[in-house]
């Protein structure tokens, strides 16, 4: 019966569990001859179960004591295990959300740097079909010079509206003029020169639809504000209000650089014969370009007084000038004649350099005169942020640069220069573009994963206690039934038979019947009644007896 009580216990019925109840009665064995006397064996059946049990009471408290330090331990473990399980929830998320963060934050630079390689790419671009263009155009005046024999200065260019305007369109310049250097031996001449040549202007004006459209007037009206008769630096400031500013004769030894033709054509021809030499900027805009033989872009200055009343633009915005030499022949030490102004809005140099859709990328613009300038480029559009370095200093890190254009590098060290380099920055609109909820959504998603776990883990640990306190209890009242019917000798003979048995069945591989209260004597009262007791060898027991021989045996 114990045997069977023992299987129906399941994987809770072990050589161990026994060896604790054998080891528990022989406690009792001790505990009853250290308290005096020799153990008699009790004349009242029902004497003996109390005895017994009350015996077992020292060893179950004992018992009591360990179980509960193995409990304490094993609640420990789970907490333990618990507290692994929240650390690896909340580690393993916040890797998750690390990691996918780091992808898009790598995406953003990786889509910053093309952008800024595109941008690099198409200003590159520009600024090259700007130069070759000016320079293709001041080879085409030396071209048709010497095809006309002219004699320099005394040189104008046929059809310069229709040409200049399609310079203009490719070169992305504001205006272009063109100006001869003219000799003071020269001045007298170029001067009547100019009297008699200035019928350009009109024929501009007339190319100009927007002049024809607004003012309708005719060439004899026109020439009532005629060019100055001399080479001047007149006061251009006041050329803004009034059509006939103030203009002083130029009294210099000379050579001058007097303004000749402009496209588009001016309203104002006031700036006709303006001495380009007497200003600073220009003057050291030509000794460079004398010098050097090569073309030269200027600082950023304010060139209204220049445009003739021709040209409407925020004088707010940053402009600078392209000067662009003209020689006399195609030899290699060829004489400087002239040079080609044009004036370049750097507005138009950042337009049309990105798709459409693309966010705010921030260009700085700095040049070696000490000037900068801050562009905010939002798709094909450039918007002028203001003078000076504006972009958000946390994308320090991601700047990328590049030269506005490699001009020729044979540069005098006598003449100062400004040499223009643009910074590219990123900005929190672009970032944000290759933001998303995707790291909380992916790191909540693992934690909810650890939380269902312990949960599970949870679960199962009740199911756990809950079947273990259920096999104890039938274990505890298993030994109670044994302890009161059974001798020691005879109860430790029994353990020893089940353990034995639970051993061989592990050799051969058999599994522990399920637990089932109740289900285990039943089973085994059927199997007696079909089957009897002997087993296929007609042995009816295959265990020693458990019961002592006693030759004699003394009654009292």
């Amino acid at each position: 019966m114990l045997l069977a009580e023992l299987e129906a216990g399941g994987s809770s019925a072990s050589p161990g569990n026994l060896k604790m109840v054998d080891e528990e009665e022989e406690e009792d064995a001790s505990s009853s001859s250290s308290s005096g006397g020799t153990s008699t064996r009790p004349k009242d059946p029902e004497k003996s179960a109390t005895g017994d049990v009350t015996q077992t009471g020292g060893s179950s408290s004992e018992s009591s004591t360990l179980a509960k330090a193995e409990t304490a331990a094993v609640q420990r473990s789970k907490l333990l295990v618990l507290f692994v399980l929240t650390l690896a929830a909340i580690g393993i998320s916040v890797a998750t959300y690390i990691f996918v963060r780091a992808a898009e934050t790598q995406e953003f630079e990786d889509k910053f740097h093309d952008y800024a390689l595109e941008m690099e790419s198409l200003i590159h671009d520009e600024a090259r079909n700007s130069l070759l263009t000016m320079n293709n155009f001041a080879m085409g005046i030396t071209s048709e010079s010497l095809s006309r024999h002219v004699t320099w200065p005394f040189m104008t260019i046929p059809h310069l509206e229709v040409r200049g305007t399609r310079l203009n369109e490719l070169s992305h310049n504001l205006m272009m003029s063109f100006s001869p250097l003219v000799a003071q031996d020269e001045r007298e001449d170029w001067e009547v020169y100019t009297q008699d040549m200035q019928g350009w202007i009109q024929e501009g004006l007339d190319y100009d639809t927007e002049w024809i459209t607004a003012n309708r007037r005719s060439r004899r009206q026109l020439l009532d504000t005629n060019i100055s008769s001399t080479i001047h630096r007149g006061s251009l400031d006041s050329a803004k209000q009034d059509p006939n500013p103030a203009r002083f004769p130029e009294e210099g030894p000379g050579p001058y650089l007097p303004v000749w033709q402009l496209v588009p054509a001016p309203h104002n021809p006031s700036v006709v014969n303006y001495n380009l030499l007497s200003h600073e900027i220009f003057e050291r805009l030509y000794h460079f370009v004398n010098q050097t033989k090569s073309p030269i872009v200027s600082e950023v200055f304010d060139l209204e007084f220049l445009y003739g009343g021709s040209i409407h633009e925020d004088p707010t915005h940053p402009f600078s000038v392209l000067m662009q030499p003209i020689f006399e022949d195609f030899e290699k030490d060829s004489r400087l004649v002239g040079v080609l102004t044009a004036v370049l809005p750097w507005d138009h140099y950042l337009e049309n350099i990105l798709p459409k859709g693309v966010n705010v990328i921030v260009v700085v613009m700095e040049d070696t005169c000490g000037d900068s300038m801050t562009y905010a480029i939002t798709g094909p559009e450039a918007e002028f942020i203001g003078y000076g370095d504006y972009h958000d200093p946390k994308y320090d890190d991601m700047q990328a640069s590049t030269l506005f254009s490699q001009l020729p590098h044979n540069f005098s060290s006598e003449y100062e220069y400004c040499e223009y380099s643009l910074y590219f920055y990123p900005t929190e609109s672009l970032e944000q573009e290759y933001r998303s909820m995707h790291p909380i959504l992916y790191a909540g998603l693992v934690f909810f994963v650890f939380i269902v776990t312990a949960v599970v883990f949870c679960m199962y640990d009740l199911y756990v206690t809950t079947r273990q306190n259920k096999v104890m209890l039938a274990a505890a009242k298993s030994n109670a039934v044994v302890a009161s019917l059974f001798p020691k000798n005879v109860r430790k003979a029994l353990l020893a038979e089940a353990e034995e048995q639970i051993l061989a069945n592990q050799k051969l591989g058999f599994k522990p019947h399920a637990f089932k209260l109740g289900a285990a004597p039943k089973s085994e009262l059927k199997n007696f009644l079909e089957d009897g007791l002997t087993n296929a060898a007609g042995v009816a027991f295959e265990t020693k007896p458990i019961a002592d021989l006693f030759p004699s045996t003394t009654v009292m």
